[in-house]
């Protein structure tokens, strides 16, 4: 992410101020020591670290800050949002932010490359991915077999330490992400819905050290739940299920985000139809939604993003000014 961002920026001729995420300073500050290495000249790249509230707000609030390009929660993006609208200058603002992604699994679509898809975009990073897939979305004709071949291979997930080659789910991010996860599946149950797999937390033993939670399943789940509504942000997915393609766009919208949704089926109508009809900044059609190519925008609508897109063209929008020339020869 940091890449995406910097990259761009110092090519149109920018210099950066980079603050990374709180939890992980010391990955943002080798990715700045490589651009050093690399021969980047001193003052290019800025490297400063904190929390948001006193290091981000400084920087927001600093004039000489002519725009701001923000990766993390809806929440956190509004704040950016109101504060830099107050400020007496105008100001450019990317925002990129969360997800509640959907995978929509219709009849006619290969359930084998659907089933392993699924893992990834689910699972991967422990599902901690803005483009992660939360939301799984069954025509109900192969609902069961679809969720009996889900949760059975979910159930074989190796959770551990993610620098073991072997393990396929390493720690959540840290305490408070878990401690949000675990409020979560509390909700989840208390809501009606059904943990097919997973939903425990790990402590003992090779877990003592780190923030483990076994990759979660719901099932029984409504689409107006809040585990089918809000971002958890962790391994934790919920199986919906619909009546048919319809049904399954409305219930892949009913949700305030926007950012990432796939849609497993051969039937190519259909297929043009969920990419029209889609409220999602990046649609994928038989492939899952955390694969993303790196020239190509990057972001989401409605509560997942604003401002122009990351990545591909729409960067030269953000990071640059167009200025209109005009000349007469004498």
């Amino acid at each position: 992410m940091p890449a995406w961002k910097i990259i761009p920026a110092i090519t149109y001729g920018n210099t950066v101020v980079f603050k990374p995420a709180t939890s992980t300073p010391h990955t943002g500050l080798l990715f700045c020591e490589i651009l050093h290495e690399a021969g980047l000249p001193d003052g290019v790249v800025n490297y400063i670290s904190g929390s948001g509230a006193n290091v981000g707000d400084a920087l927001i609030a600093n004039p000489n800050i002519q725009g701001v390009s923000f990766t993390g929660s809806s929440e956190v993006g509004l704040q950016i949002y109101q504060r830099v609208a107050q400020r007496e200058k105008f100001v450019k603002l990317q925002l990129e932010l969360g997800g509640k992604n959907s995978m929509i699994v219709l009849e006619d679509a290969e359930m084998e490359r659907a089933l392993e898809d699924a893992l990834i975009a689910c699972f991967t990073n422990c599902g901690q991915r803005c483009t992660a897939t939360s939301r799984i979305i069954l025509e109900k004709k192969i609902a069961n077999k679809f969720t009996e071949m889900f949760v059975e291979r979910v159930q074989k997930l190796k959770v551990g330490n993610g620098l073991e080659e072997d393990v396929e789910i390493g720690p959540v991010s840290d305490k408070k992400q878990y401690e949000t996860i675990v409020k979560y599946l509390q909700i989840g149950q208390d809501e009606g819905a059904e943990i097919l797999c997973g939903g425990r937390v790990l402590t003992d033993g090779k877990y003592e050290k780190g923030y483990f939670i076994e990759p979660t399943v719901f099932g029984k789940v409504n689409p107006d739940m809040r585990i089918s509504t809000e971002e958890i942000f962790g391994p934790v997915v919920c199986l919906i299920t619909v009546n048919d393609f319809l049904e399954a766009i409305d219930v892949a919208n009913n949700v305030p985000y926007g950012l990432a949704a796939s849609i497993y089926t051969n039937n190519q109508k259909k297929a043009n139809l969920f990419l029209d009809r889609i409220e999602a900044g990046m649609a994928h059609v038989n492939s899952p939604t955390v694969q993303n190519e790196i020239g190509m925008p990057f972001g989401g609508i409605k509560k997942s993003g604003f401002g122009p897109k990351e990545n591909g063209k729409t960067n030269i929008e953000f990071y640059t000014e167009v200025k209109s020339i005009y000349i007469k020869y004498l």
